[in-house]
C-alpha cells in the first residue's frame, strides 16, 4: 500500500462530549488524504447533553460520517462497534477531546508504509483553559506528572510497548481480538500489550501530531484517575511482565496513609510516622511544584499541589478498589 492509496476508517468513540466534538470532528474531516479515501465512524454513548444533535448535523452534511449508537456506554464497546463497521484497511481511534493535526490520516498511512509496523501513534500535546486546566495540562506533559510515559514527554521515535489512539492495521484485529470490553478505563493499554505478546510492533512517532484537551475541574481529574487506578490491576494480571514499579508507588502511598491513619487512632503513638510519611510527600509534591512554576511560570503555583495530590490519591485509591475487586471476582480475570 502507498500513502494515500490505503482506505481508511477513523473511529471515534464518545459521550456527552457537546463541548469538545466539534472540535474533534473538524479536525478529522479537514486532512490533507483524499476524501474518498476515508470514512469516519462516531460511536455515540447515548449522550445527554446535545451532542448527538451535533453528530445528525455532520452525518447530514458529509457522506464520510456515520453515527452508530452505543447503548453500553463504554469506550472499549464504542471501538468495536465501530471497527465492526468500518471497512478500512487502517482503523485509526481517535478521542472526542482530542485534535488531531491536518496530516494526522497521511502521516500514519506513510509511518505504518515506512516502519512496516502493525500499529503507530504519535504524540500528545495536553492543553487546558482557565486556571486549574492549565495547571493540569502542565503537569500531564511533565515527567513530573506522568513519570516516563513517552507519547507525553518524549520527541523521538521509537518502537514501544503501548500508546493510545493508535492507527492499526486490520489484521491486528484478526489476529489478537478486539478491545476488551470488561476495561472500562485502559483497554488501549491492554489491548497493545496483547499484541507485544504477539510479537506485533508498534511504533512511536512525533510526526503524528494531536491535541488533547484535559479536566478543567480537580473533581473531574480526580474521577479520570481514579478511573485509569480502578482498571489497571486487571490489565496487570493479564500481563504480569508489565508491572512497573511506577504504576505501584500511587497506591502504596495510599495504603500506607490508610494503615497509619487506621493505626493512629488505636494508638497514639503511630502518628509519629503518618506525620513522617506525610512531611515526605509534601516535600516532594512542593518540590515539583516550584519545578514546574520555574519552568511554566509562578502564576499557577499554588495550583500545581492540588492537581498532584488528585493524580496520586485518585490513582492510588482506584488501583487498591480495583486489587478489592479482583479478589471478589467483581472484575473477570479472563
Amino acid at each position: 500500500m502507498s500513502a494515500g492509496n490505503e482506505f481508511v476508517s477513523v473511529v471515534v468513540p464518545v459521550r456527552n462530549e457537546v463541548e469538545y466534538v466539534r472540535r474533534c470532528l473538524d479536525s478529522v474531516l479537514n486532512q490533507d488524504y483524499p476524501r474518498d479515501k476515508y470514512e469516519v465512524r462516531v460511536v455515540d454513548g447515548m449522550s445527554t447533553d446535545g451532542t448527538r444533535d451535533i453528530l445528525k448535523e455532520y452525518q447530514k452534511a458529509d457522506a464520510r460520517v456515520r453515527v452508530l449508537d452505543n447503548p453500553q456506554k463504554i469506550t472499549p464497546v464504542a471501538l468495536n462497534i465501530g471497527i465492526r463497521n468500518s471497512k478500512g484497511g487502517v482503523i485509526i481511534r481517535v478521542d472526542g477531546h482530542a485534535e488531531i493535526a491536518e496530516d494526522y490520516i497521511s502521516q500514519c498511512i506513510h509511518q505504518l508504509n515506512a516502519t512496516g509496523a502493525d500499529c503507530v501513534g504519535g504524540s500528545i500535546k495536553t492543553v487546558g483553559y482557565g486556571p486549574i486546566g492549565l495547571a493540569v495540562s502542565e503537569v500531564m506533559s511533565s515527567s513530573v506528572g506522568v513519570g516516563n510515559s513517552l507519547f507525553r514527554v518524549s520527541g523521538e521515535e521509537r518502537y514501544v510497548d503501548t500508546l493510545p489512539f493508535g492507527a492499526y492495521r486490520r489484521e491486528v484485529f484478526d489476529k489478537i481480538g478486539f478491545f476488551d470490553e470488561s476495561l472500562v478505563r485502559d483497554q488501549d493499554e491492554e489491548l497493545n500489550y496483547r499484541m507485544v505478546d504477539h510479537e506485533l510492533r508498534i511504533f512511536l512517532t512525533p510526526k503524528i501530531r494531536s491535541l488533547y484537551y484535559c479536566r478543567t475541574s480537580l473533581r473531574k481529574l480526580f474521577h479520570q484517575y481514579f478511573g485509569y487506578g480502578l482498571f489497571k490491576p486487571a490489565v496487570l494480571v493479564r500481563h504480569p511482565s508489565r508491572i512497573r514499579l511506577r504504576y505501584l508507588i500511587p497506591p502504596l502511598l495510599v495504603l500506607a496513609l490508610l494503615i497509619l491513619l487506621t493505626a493512629t487512632v488505636l494508638n497514639p503513638f503511630a502518628a509519629l510516622p503518618l506525620i513522617s510519611l506525610v512531611f515526605v510527600y509534601l516535600v516532594y509534591v512542593l518540590t515539583a511544584s516550584v519545578f514546574l512554576s520555574l519552568k511554566n511560570g509562578l502564576s499557577r503555583l499554588p495550583v500545581y499541589p492540588l492537581v498532584l495530590l488528585m493524580i496520586h490519591l485518585g490513582y492510588g485509591l482506584g488501583f487498591i478498589t480495583g486489587l478489592i475487586k479482583l479478589a471478589v471476582g467483581v472484575i473477570a480475570d479472563g
